[in-house]
């Protein structure tokens, strides 16, 4: 009596495998460089290091057994040496150059990749057809390529390169914002914020994360180490707004949303007459991106203040 009892922790069972590959002879070694899931329909696309776009149904191992039998669904499942199903990709689409990150654009059969030489490519997944090439502009690696899932009228991408830079992009590439020139120091990942469509959060490989805002760029809201000598490789918001990055050879760190001193910084910076208008940042580049940043602003939901406290 009086102990407190122990709660047994589940465990995550592998359900499915799938084959990220062009045929099952192919053994090259190879980097999984990106991984994003089609917002509704339950297909997942795979970005790699061996110029590949591979696209995949999500389909249990008891659903796939009927490979071989003219299911469309089941075609391509296979035993491993282990004796595991593994699933073999719906589409594989070739690439000009190695992947290095992936987006899919929402609700849609588009997916904006970006590979080792500063290339953006939108494919569509069924034909395979590249309908747009964009250079980003850095000749150097795109380390990270988020779509921005949170506000219904900001269909957006961030992309975040080796060369410090960080540019905020039109869902079909025609308009970018560049929010981080480039630096000496590479941006290894960006979050958009779930609250606030002005913001966004970087890893840094000086072992810091900062927090933009898209309106003000010429300096971060907030900049901090988060642990440690290493570089950040990842970062990511919670739904709550909470901040969870991941450093090299030091672990995980969580930023909380709230009214501190990062609060205080974020404060003090100046703010537009309308702090919903992106107006006075001028008109081009990037004049469609502002005013659908003011659409979601206006039209989602209220705008919570950008603030980050260390747990």
């Amino acid at each position: 009596e009086g102990v407190p009892q122990t709660v047994p922790v589940s465990t995550a069972q592998r359900q499915e495998a799938y084959m990220v590959r062009e045929n099952w002879n192919d053994t090259r070694d190879k980097v999984i460089s990106g991984i994003d899931f089609r917002s509704v329909g339950g297909y997942f696309g795979a970005a790699t290091s061996c110029k590949e776009l591979c696209i995949h149904k999500l389909s249990y191992p008891e659903t796939s057994s009927g490979a071989g039998d003219g299911d469309e669904e089941g075609k391509g499942a296979r035993a491993s040496a282990a004796g595991t199903v593994a699933v073999d990709a719906r589409w594989v689409h070739r690439t000009p150059g190695k992947l290095s990150a992936l987006a899919w654009n929402n609700n849609s059969n588009i997916v904006t990749v970006g590979d080792h030489y500063g290339e953006l490519l939108r494919i569509d997944v069924e034909t395979g057809h590249v309908l747009c090439e964009v250079d980003e502009g850095s000749s150097v690696s795109i380390l990270d390529l988020k779509r921005n899932k949170h506000f219904e009228h900001c269909r957006s991408l961030l992309t975040a390169t080796k060369a410090g830079s960080v540019k905020l992009w039109s869902e079909d590439l025609s308009d970018a914002m560049t929010v981080c020139a480039r630096s000496s120091v590479p941006v290894c990942g960006v979050a958009f914020s779930p609250l606030n469509p002005f913001g966004l959060a970087m890893a840094l490989a000086d072992a810091s994360i900062a927090v933009w805002d898209v309106r003000h760029t010429e300096a971060p809201l907030f900049r901090g180490n988060a642990g440690g000598d290493h570089a950040v490789a990842h970062v990511e918001y919670t739904r709550g707004g909470d901040l969870v990055c991941s450093t090299l050879n030091h672990g995980i760190s969580l930023w909380r949303d709230g009214t501190t001193t990062a609060m205080a910084m974020a404060s003090a910076q100046p703010r537009p007459s309308n702090p919903l208008s992106l107006s006075s940042l001028g008109s081009s580049p990037g004049s469609g991106l502002k005013r659908m940043l003011d659409d979601a602003a206006a039209g989602d939901a209220p705008v919570a203040p950008l603030s980050l406290h260390k747990c």
